[in-house]
Protein backbone atom coordinates (compact mmCIF):
# COMPACT_ATOMS: atom_id res chain seq x y z
CA UNK A 1 0.00 0.00 0.00
CA UNK A 2 1.23 3.54 -0.67
CA UNK A 3 1.43 5.82 2.51
CA UNK A 4 0.27 9.70 2.92
CA UNK A 5 2.40 11.13 -0.23
CA UNK A 6 0.94 13.64 -2.02
CA UNK A 7 -2.74 12.22 -2.26
CA UNK A 8 -4.25 14.31 -4.98
CA UNK A 9 -1.40 12.79 -7.46
CA UNK A 10 -2.11 9.72 -6.10
CA UNK A 11 -5.50 9.08 -6.04
CA UNK A 12 -5.91 10.61 -9.99
CA UNK A 13 -3.32 7.99 -11.30
CA UNK A 14 -5.07 5.84 -9.49
CA UNK A 15 -8.80 6.49 -10.59
CA UNK A 16 -6.95 7.18 -13.84
CA UNK A 17 -4.60 5.06 -15.06
CA UNK A 18 -4.73 2.20 -12.56
CA UNK A 19 -8.05 0.30 -13.94
CA UNK A 20 -6.62 -0.54 -17.67
CA UNK A 21 -2.63 -1.77 -16.10
CA UNK A 22 -4.53 -4.15 -13.57
CA UNK A 23 -7.24 -5.62 -16.42
CA UNK A 24 -3.92 -5.45 -18.84
CA UNK A 25 -2.32 -7.48 -16.28
CA UNK A 26 -4.93 -10.36 -16.11
CA UNK A 27 -3.24 -13.71 -17.50
CA UNK A 28 -5.68 -15.78 -16.54
CA UNK A 29 -8.68 -17.52 -18.35
CA UNK A 30 -11.02 -16.11 -16.15
CA UNK A 31 -13.30 -13.32 -18.44
CA UNK A 32 -12.25 -9.94 -17.51
CA UNK A 33 -13.94 -8.09 -14.82
CA UNK A 34 -14.01 -4.98 -13.47
CA UNK A 35 -11.61 -3.86 -10.55
CA UNK A 36 -12.96 -3.89 -7.25
CA UNK A 37 -13.38 -1.00 -4.75
CA UNK A 38 -12.86 -0.59 -0.69
CA UNK A 39 -13.42 2.75 0.89
CA UNK A 40 -12.86 2.04 4.53
CA UNK A 41 -12.93 -1.88 5.13
CA UNK A 42 -16.18 -2.24 2.95
CA UNK A 43 -16.44 -3.27 -0.74
CA UNK A 44 -18.17 -0.17 -2.24
CA UNK A 45 -18.94 1.07 -6.14
CA UNK A 46 -16.88 3.14 -8.29
CA UNK A 47 -19.30 5.84 -7.95
CA UNK A 48 -19.23 5.84 -3.92
CA UNK A 49 -15.21 5.16 -4.43
CA UNK A 50 -14.64 8.51 -6.59
CA UNK A 51 -17.30 10.49 -4.35
CA UNK A 52 -14.28 10.92 -1.65
CA UNK A 53 -12.80 14.13 -1.89
CA UNK A 54 -8.79 13.62 -1.98
CA UNK A 55 -8.82 16.16 1.27
CA UNK A 56 -10.39 13.45 3.22
CA UNK A 57 -7.73 10.46 2.16
CA UNK A 58 -5.79 9.48 4.23
CA UNK A 59 -4.02 5.89 2.58
CA UNK A 60 -4.96 5.08 -1.35
CA UNK A 61 -3.42 1.94 -3.09
CA UNK A 62 -4.16 -0.92 -5.36
CA UNK A 63 -3.63 -4.84 -5.55
CA UNK A 64 -3.59 -7.35 -7.71
CA UNK A 65 -3.04 -10.95 -8.35
CA UNK A 66 -3.03 -13.02 -5.49
CA UNK A 67 -2.74 -10.73 -3.21
CA UNK A 68 -6.35 -8.92 -3.99
CA UNK A 69 -7.82 -11.94 -3.66
CA UNK A 70 -6.27 -13.55 -0.46
CA UNK A 71 -7.29 -9.84 1.24
CA UNK A 72 -11.02 -9.37 -0.82
CA UNK A 73 -11.92 -12.92 -2.16
CA UNK A 74 -12.57 -13.68 -5.85
CA UNK A 75 -14.94 -10.65 -6.49
CA UNK A 76 -10.87 -9.15 -6.65
CA UNK A 77 -9.07 -11.10 -8.90
CA UNK A 78 -8.89 -8.49 -11.32
CA UNK A 79 -7.44 -6.08 -8.63
CA UNK A 80 -8.57 -3.93 -6.33
CA UNK A 81 -8.32 -0.10 -5.79
CA UNK A 82 -8.21 0.78 -1.47
CA UNK A 83 -8.90 3.57 0.08
CA UNK A 84 -9.11 4.86 4.25
CA UNK A 85 -10.37 7.99 5.33
CA UNK A 86 -8.64 10.12 8.12
CA UNK A 87 -11.81 9.95 9.50
CA UNK A 88 -12.84 6.07 9.38
CA UNK A 89 -8.53 6.01 10.69
CA UNK A 90 -9.43 8.06 13.78
CA UNK A 91 -12.88 6.34 14.97
CA UNK A 92 -10.92 2.91 13.93
CA UNK A 93 -7.28 3.55 16.70
CA UNK A 94 -9.86 5.41 19.14
CA UNK A 95 -12.26 2.29 19.13
CA UNK A 96 -9.12 0.10 19.46
CA UNK A 97 -8.04 2.05 22.58
CA UNK A 98 -10.89 2.55 24.10
CA UNK A 99 -11.87 -1.18 24.44
CA UNK A 100 -8.03 -0.95 26.31
CA UNK A 101 -8.42 1.97 28.35
CA UNK A 102 -11.75 3.00 30.13
CA UNK A 103 -10.66 6.41 30.86
CA UNK A 104 -9.87 7.53 27.42
CA UNK A 105 -12.96 6.00 26.48
CA UNK A 106 -14.36 8.29 28.87
CA UNK A 107 -12.93 11.69 27.90
CA UNK A 108 -14.00 10.54 24.09
CA UNK A 109 -17.81 10.25 25.56
CA UNK A 110 -17.50 13.79 27.36
CA UNK A 111 -14.99 15.81 24.95
CA UNK A 112 -15.98 14.57 21.24
CA UNK A 113 -13.91 12.15 19.16
CA UNK A 114 -11.86 15.50 17.94
CA UNK A 115 -8.23 14.20 17.38
CA UNK A 116 -6.25 17.34 17.85
CA UNK A 117 -6.03 17.83 22.08
CA UNK A 118 -4.90 14.27 22.33
CA UNK A 119 -1.09 13.59 22.14
CA UNK A 120 -0.13 9.26 21.63
CA UNK A 121 3.02 7.81 22.83
CA UNK A 122 4.09 4.93 21.23
CA UNK A 123 7.06 2.87 22.92
CA UNK A 124 8.23 6.09 24.29
CA UNK A 125 7.75 8.27 21.45
CA UNK A 126 5.57 10.69 20.39
CA UNK A 127 3.58 9.96 17.23
CA UNK A 128 3.54 13.56 15.16
CA UNK A 129 -0.23 14.45 13.86
CA UNK A 130 0.38 13.96 10.53
CA UNK A 131 -1.04 11.02 8.44
CA UNK A 132 2.06 9.40 9.41
CA UNK A 133 0.90 9.50 12.91
CA UNK A 134 -2.58 8.56 11.88
CA UNK A 135 -1.45 5.58 9.87
CA UNK A 136 0.84 4.02 12.64
CA UNK A 137 -2.10 3.87 15.53
CA UNK A 138 -4.44 2.77 12.38
CA UNK A 139 -2.40 -0.20 11.15
CA UNK A 140 -1.45 -0.98 15.17
CA UNK A 141 -2.76 -4.20 15.64
CA UNK A 142 -5.27 -4.37 19.15
CA UNK A 143 -3.29 -8.09 19.70
CA UNK A 144 0.14 -6.32 19.53
CA UNK A 145 -0.45 -3.62 22.50
CA UNK A 146 0.56 -4.52 26.05
CA UNK A 147 -1.03 -1.53 27.44
CA UNK A 148 -2.45 1.89 27.67
CA UNK A 149 -2.66 4.24 29.61
CA UNK A 150 -4.40 7.48 29.83
CA UNK A 151 -3.91 11.41 31.30
CA UNK A 152 -5.11 14.25 31.17
CA UNK A 153 -2.03 15.98 33.17
CA UNK A 154 -0.56 17.67 30.70
CA UNK A 155 1.67 20.53 31.26
CA UNK A 156 0.43 23.77 30.77
CA UNK A 157 3.36 24.66 27.59
CA UNK A 158 1.75 21.53 26.31
CA UNK A 159 -0.31 22.07 23.20
CA UNK A 160 -2.52 19.08 23.96
CA UNK A 161 -4.79 18.42 26.78
CA UNK A 162 -4.51 14.58 27.33
CA UNK A 163 -2.29 12.08 26.51
CA UNK A 164 -2.22 8.56 26.21
CA UNK A 165 0.80 6.02 26.45
CA UNK A 166 0.90 3.10 24.26
CA UNK A 167 3.04 0.04 25.11
CA UNK A 168 3.37 -2.60 22.19
CA UNK A 169 4.39 -6.25 23.31
CA UNK A 170 7.89 -6.82 22.62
Amino acid sequence: MVNHFNMKKLLFWLLIISPFSLKAQNTSTQTMGDVAYVLNEKKVTKAEFDAVPPSDVLEAGALKGDEATKAYGPGAANGVFVMVTRKFAIASYQEKLSQLCDSYESYLTGHGTEDDAIAYDLDGKTLPKNPSGMLTLYHLPKDKIADAVFTEKEPETSKFAVRIVITTKK
